[in-house]
Parts: structure tokens; C-alpha cells; sequence
């Protein structure tokens, strides 16, 4: 079983190759989007990735009059901590892109 700090590594290795790989789709690399959106697991993995083999990997597009929240599965290791606990622990969003207005951009 990983440790609360292995956790914490593996999460920030994913959101910076997730940070990276919507900034190179925003910044209009539609091969590597389409590549991001039919291999998503290889195409994170190259960019650091650290993925559970186990899970599934999947990617969609938000349109422009949708907008999609993902509940993350609970790290292992958080033990009794508080929400304060766990904010101060992995920021304040697992996620790096959530809800970015898209008609702001």
C-alpha cells in the first residue's frame, strides 16, 4: 500500500502531464489531442504520468455549454485527517483545469 506522501507524488506527477497536455490541446496540437483522446493512458504516461495499471483511462471534451466535474477516488493514507487537513495537503483541487470558463478564454 502506498504512503500518503507516494500518493501526493504520483497525484502531482499526473496533474503536471494532465497540465501539460491540455496546454498543448488549447494551444491547437490536434494530432496530440486526437493521440490524448484515442490512447489517453499512453499519451499521459509519456508526459510523466504515473497511472494505476488496474484503472481504466478515459478523455472528453467538454463542449462549449457543458462543463464536467470529476469526483477523484480517495487517496489511501488520509487516515482521520480534516477537510482543512486535506486541502493543505493536496491544494486546493486535485484537478488543474477546474471550471475554467471557456467563453473567458
Amino acid at each position: 500500500m502506498a504512503s500518503g506522501e507516494d500518493e501526493k507524488r504520483r497525484m502531482q506527477a499526473n496533474e503536471k502531464a494532465w497540465s501539460e497536455a491540455v496546454a498543448r490541446v488549447w494551444l491547437g496540437d490536434d494530432a496530440f489531442k486526437a493521440q490524448l483522446i484515442a490512447d489517453p493512458r499512453a499519451t499521459l504516461e509519456s508526459l510523466g504520468a504515473n497511472l494505476p495499471s488496474s484503472a481504466k483511462i478515459s478523455v472528453k471534451e467538454d463542449g462549449s455549454d457543458e462543463l464536467t466535474f470529476v469526483l477523484p477516488r480517495r487517496p489511501v493514507g488520509l487516515g482521520q485527517l480534516s477537510a482543512g487537513d486535506v486541502v493543505e495537503l493536496y491544494g486546493t483541487c486535485p484537478c488543474t483545469v477546474c471550471a475554467v470558463p471557456t467563453n473567458k478564454i
